[in-house]
Protein backbone atom coordinates (compact mmCIF):
# COMPACT_ATOMS: atom_id res chain seq x y z
CA UNK A 1 0.00 0.00 0.00
CA UNK A 2 1.12 3.40 -0.78
CA UNK A 3 2.53 5.73 1.98
CA UNK A 4 3.50 8.67 0.69
CA UNK A 5 2.40 9.76 -3.16
CA UNK A 6 4.34 12.49 -4.58
CA UNK A 7 2.04 14.64 -6.76
CA UNK A 8 3.34 17.28 -9.21
CA UNK A 9 0.45 19.49 -11.05
CA UNK A 10 0.98 21.98 -13.77
CA UNK A 11 -1.88 24.48 -15.29
CA UNK A 12 -2.24 24.86 -18.71
CA UNK A 13 -4.44 28.12 -19.30
CA UNK A 14 -4.27 32.05 -19.92
CA UNK A 15 -2.33 34.30 -17.57
CA UNK A 16 -5.94 34.88 -15.51
CA UNK A 17 -5.38 31.42 -14.56
CA UNK A 18 -1.95 31.35 -14.01
CA UNK A 19 -2.42 34.13 -11.79
CA UNK A 20 -5.20 32.21 -9.62
CA UNK A 21 -3.34 29.37 -9.57
CA UNK A 22 -0.21 30.97 -7.90
CA UNK A 23 -2.71 32.88 -5.85
CA UNK A 24 -4.29 29.72 -4.30
CA UNK A 25 -0.73 27.70 -3.38
CA UNK A 26 0.62 31.06 -1.84
CA UNK A 27 -2.36 31.03 0.02
CA UNK A 28 -1.72 27.66 1.18
CA UNK A 29 2.08 27.82 1.81
CA UNK A 30 1.47 30.83 4.16
CA UNK A 31 -0.68 28.20 6.47
CA UNK A 32 1.02 27.05 8.97
CA UNK A 33 0.76 22.90 7.39
CA UNK A 34 0.58 24.05 3.87
CA UNK A 35 -2.07 21.77 3.79
CA UNK A 36 -4.14 21.69 0.75
CA UNK A 37 -7.26 21.31 2.85
CA UNK A 38 -6.52 25.19 3.83
CA UNK A 39 -7.33 26.28 0.15
CA UNK A 40 -10.18 29.04 0.53
CA UNK A 41 -11.59 27.51 -2.26
CA UNK A 42 -12.55 24.46 -1.20
CA UNK A 43 -16.22 23.56 -0.16
CA UNK A 44 -16.45 22.67 3.19
CA UNK A 45 -18.99 20.16 5.20
CA UNK A 46 -21.66 21.96 6.80
CA UNK A 47 -21.82 19.99 9.79
CA UNK A 48 -18.03 20.35 10.21
CA UNK A 49 -17.52 23.37 8.71
CA UNK A 50 -14.11 21.65 7.19
CA UNK A 51 -13.13 20.16 3.93
CA UNK A 52 -14.05 16.64 3.57
CA UNK A 53 -11.48 14.44 2.67
CA UNK A 54 -13.10 13.69 -0.41
CA UNK A 55 -12.63 17.39 -1.85
CA UNK A 56 -8.78 16.69 -1.72
CA UNK A 57 -8.26 12.88 -2.11
CA UNK A 58 -6.15 11.45 1.04
CA UNK A 59 -5.86 11.63 4.54
CA UNK A 60 -3.49 14.68 4.39
CA UNK A 61 -1.77 16.34 1.38
CA UNK A 62 1.01 19.52 2.10
CA UNK A 63 2.47 21.45 -0.37
CA UNK A 64 6.04 21.37 -0.84
CA UNK A 65 7.10 23.92 -3.69
CA UNK A 66 5.30 26.16 -6.27
CA UNK A 67 5.46 28.47 -9.16
CA UNK A 68 3.80 30.63 -11.53
CA UNK A 69 2.33 27.44 -13.65
CA UNK A 70 3.35 24.10 -10.92
CA UNK A 71 2.78 22.75 -7.36
CA UNK A 72 4.91 20.06 -6.24
CA UNK A 73 2.32 18.08 -3.48
CA UNK A 74 2.97 14.96 -1.37
CA UNK A 75 -0.12 13.53 -0.41
CA UNK A 76 -1.00 9.59 1.97
CA UNK A 77 -2.07 7.13 0.29
CA UNK A 78 -3.39 8.43 -2.97
CA UNK A 79 -3.18 10.97 -5.67
CA UNK A 80 -4.98 14.34 -5.23
CA UNK A 81 -6.85 13.87 -8.07
CA UNK A 82 -10.31 14.92 -6.37
CA UNK A 83 -8.13 18.39 -5.57
CA UNK A 84 -7.16 18.12 -9.29
CA UNK A 85 -11.29 18.12 -10.18
CA UNK A 86 -11.60 21.19 -7.75
CA UNK A 87 -9.05 23.33 -8.33
CA UNK A 88 -9.40 23.02 -12.37
CA UNK A 89 -13.48 23.72 -11.88
CA UNK A 90 -12.45 26.99 -10.20
CA UNK A 91 -10.01 27.85 -12.95
CA UNK A 92 -12.41 27.69 -15.19
CA UNK A 93 -13.99 30.45 -13.94
CA UNK A 94 -10.72 32.54 -14.73
CA UNK A 95 -9.88 30.70 -18.20
CA UNK A 96 -12.69 28.08 -19.91
CA UNK A 97 -10.41 26.55 -21.60
CA UNK A 98 -7.61 25.81 -18.69
CA UNK A 99 -6.38 22.48 -18.66
CA UNK A 100 -4.76 21.01 -15.26
CA UNK A 101 -2.02 18.23 -15.53
CA UNK A 102 -1.19 15.83 -12.27
CA UNK A 103 1.91 13.43 -12.57
CA UNK A 104 1.85 10.72 -9.86
CA UNK A 105 4.17 8.61 -8.04
CA UNK A 106 4.29 6.30 -5.08
CA UNK A 107 6.95 6.36 -3.17
CA UNK A 108 7.21 2.14 -3.33
CA UNK A 109 6.01 2.35 -7.24
CA UNK A 110 2.80 0.31 -6.77
CA UNK A 111 1.28 3.26 -8.84
CA UNK A 112 2.13 6.21 -11.55
CA UNK A 113 -0.06 7.52 -13.32
CA UNK A 114 -0.57 11.01 -14.63
CA UNK A 115 -4.47 12.56 -14.94
CA UNK A 116 -5.77 15.44 -16.86
CA UNK A 117 -8.95 17.97 -15.74
CA UNK A 118 -10.02 19.45 -19.09
CA UNK A 119 -13.53 20.31 -20.02
CA UNK A 120 -14.82 19.95 -16.35
CA UNK A 121 -13.89 16.53 -16.22
CA UNK A 122 -10.67 14.77 -15.06
CA UNK A 123 -9.30 11.37 -16.89
CA UNK A 124 -6.58 9.45 -15.58
CA UNK A 125 -4.00 7.00 -16.51
CA UNK A 126 -2.12 4.72 -14.31
CA UNK A 127 -0.17 1.74 -14.53
CA UNK A 128 0.98 -0.21 -11.22
CA UNK A 129 4.08 -2.33 -10.21
CA UNK A 130 3.77 -5.94 -11.38
CA UNK A 131 2.69 -4.47 -15.17
CA UNK A 132 5.84 -1.62 -14.97
CA UNK A 133 8.79 -4.26 -13.88
CA UNK A 134 7.41 -6.53 -16.79
CA UNK A 135 7.47 -3.50 -19.00
CA UNK A 136 10.92 -3.22 -17.79
CA UNK A 137 11.76 -6.34 -18.33
CA UNK A 138 10.54 -6.68 -21.89
CA UNK A 139 12.59 -3.17 -22.43
CA UNK A 140 15.97 -4.56 -21.56
CA UNK A 141 15.77 -8.23 -23.28
CA UNK A 142 14.57 -10.02 -19.98
CA UNK A 143 12.23 -13.08 -19.84
CA UNK A 144 12.19 -13.87 -15.90
CA UNK A 145 10.88 -10.72 -13.70
CA UNK A 146 11.97 -12.66 -10.10
CA UNK A 147 15.04 -11.52 -10.96
CA UNK A 148 14.50 -7.97 -11.43
CA UNK A 149 15.16 -5.31 -8.61
CA UNK A 150 14.40 -2.57 -9.30
CA UNK A 151 16.39 -0.76 -7.14
CA UNK A 152 19.37 -2.78 -8.74
CA UNK A 153 17.98 -0.57 -12.26
CA UNK A 154 20.23 2.58 -12.27
CA UNK A 155 17.41 3.58 -15.16
CA UNK A 156 14.40 2.36 -13.72
CA UNK A 157 13.78 6.27 -12.53
CA UNK A 158 13.81 7.76 -16.27
CA UNK A 159 12.17 4.67 -17.30
CA UNK A 160 9.19 5.89 -14.30
CA UNK A 161 9.57 9.46 -15.92
CA UNK A 162 8.88 8.50 -19.30
CA UNK A 163 6.19 5.87 -18.67
CA UNK A 164 4.42 8.98 -17.02
CA UNK A 165 5.14 11.73 -19.81
CA UNK A 166 3.70 9.12 -22.32
CA UNK A 167 0.44 9.23 -20.60
CA UNK A 168 0.61 12.83 -20.28
CA UNK A 169 1.27 13.23 -24.12
CA UNK A 170 -1.98 10.47 -24.33
CA UNK A 171 -4.08 12.29 -22.81
CA UNK A 172 -3.33 15.61 -23.68
CA UNK A 173 -3.30 14.34 -27.57
CA UNK A 174 -6.74 12.72 -26.92
CA UNK A 175 -8.11 16.15 -25.21
CA UNK A 176 -7.45 17.85 -27.92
Amino acid sequence: MANHVDNYIEVIGNDAAKVEFERIFQQIDSCEFQSLYDAEFLPVITETGKVGIDTVGAKWANLEDFGEDYALVTSAWSAVLPFLDELGCHLEDFDPKVQLTCQFTDEGYNFVGCALFHDSDVESDEEYYDDLVELRCLSLGEENTEDYDIWEDEDWYDFIDTRIELMKNDLLECAA
